[in-house]
């Protein structure tokens, strides 16, 4: 009996791809050797890419002031590997129910929230969350949304990483609208001032 065990190195053997190894053993009876081949052929299978970015946490802070035009874009670069040597270099990043969306430059796919917009360049990984700043200024409460973020080798389903986006809402204060002036003129007569 014989057996084989594949080294670690056939691991990175991707779909349609594979690795032959050729043994030569002999039996010897009496005087007599025998020589033969055995031919090995180990078939490559997919591997899912996995993330090696971390998973990220944001947080957005309401203050009782007016913040609008304050709430600035948070950014960032996904990562990730593939045992797979041959999908390494060719993984496609997305967002979980995102759409194809060219609007903000240096993106492809876009997911919209009720506090803003997250993008990403779904080769290169970057990418940028646009806050709604009027919906952020908006919250009275602590308000939490997450999205994921998926990359693909383009043969197994999507991956997933969670992002975080933490909204801490309080309420503002009041602002008094702009109070028109009034003009009375007195005369020598009895006047009456009535106000407007």
């Amino acid at each position: 009996t014989y057996s084989y065990v594949a080294d670690s190195s056939t691991n990175s053997l991707g779909v349609g791809e594979s690795a032959v190894d050729i043994f030569t053993y002999t039996v010897h009876s009496g005087n007599s050797d025998f020589t033969q081949t055995i031919t090995v052929t180990v078939v490559g299978q997919n591997d899912d890419p996995v993330f090696t970015s971390s998973g990220t946490s944001i947080t957005y802070t309401d203050t009782q002031n007016n913040d609008i035009g304050s709430i600035t874009t948070a950014t960032g670069t996904l990562t990730a590997s593939d045992a797979d040597t041959s999908d390494n270099g060719h993984l496609t990043f997305g967002i979980s129910g995102g759409s194809a969306d060219i609007s903000n430059p240096g993106f492809d796919i876009s997911s919209s929230s009720p506090y803003g917009t997250l993008y990403v360049n779904s080769q290169t990984g970057a990418y940028a969350f646009v806050p709604d700043d009027a919906a952020i200024e908006a919250l009275k409460t602590t308000v939490d949304y997450s999205f994921n973020f998926t990359v693909t080798d383009g043969h197994g389903s999507p991956v997933l990483q969670e992002i975080d986006f933490h909204f801490d809402g309080v309420n503002d204060k009041p602002t008094l609208g702009v109070i028109a002036s009034a003009t009375y003129n007195d005369t020598s007569a009895s006047d009456d001032f009535v106000t407007t």
